[in-house]
């Protein structure tokens, strides 16, 4: 029997690169979404017997998306947690939510992206002029 940590390099192995089928608005590319990635790992996780949850939490007071991933098997377990911006409107709450949980799974399962569009993220004037122009939009939200 695998350990967790073992189960995961497999999983890590076997995903693949997750093609963009989203388009971002702000910055006219596209990307993976939350429902993609989910139905990618769904899978190769239940294959494996892990258990991945990502409650809201709270650390210091301050809104968290903490990642559990949990071994059925053994009950090892692995939880990784990451504060968010502290924002009063529940939309702005809610995108953030979706975007922090997103990239917590794809940070730990070190998904990657089809790079289509690559030469977008290499233009850096380009991305932190537009990122100054949300910010003057959206001051609450915390874009990085």
């Amino acid at each position: 029997m695998l350990n967790l940590k073992n189960k995961i390099f497999e999983i890590q192995k076997e995903i693949g690169k997750m093609s963009k089928d989203k388009e971002n608005p702000f910055f006219h590319s596209k990307y993976a979404d939350l429902n993609q990635i989910l139905d990618a790992l769904n899978p190769l996780t239940e294959k494996k017997k892990i258990l991945i949850t990502q409650p809201l939490s709270n650390v210091n007071g301050r809104p968290s998306i903490r990642l559990v991933v949990e071994d059925l098997e053994s009950d090892e377990i692995i939880v990784n947690e990451i504060t968010m911006p502290d924002l009063q409107d529940s939309q702005k709450m809610g995108s953030a939510s979706t975007y922090y949980r997103r990239y917590s799974l794809k940070s730990f399962f070190k998904l990657q992206d089809e790079d289509d569009d690559g030469n977008i993220a290499s233009n850096t004037v380009k991305v932190k002029a537009k990122v100054k122009e949300m910010e003057k939009e959206s001051p609450d939200i915390d874009l990085f």
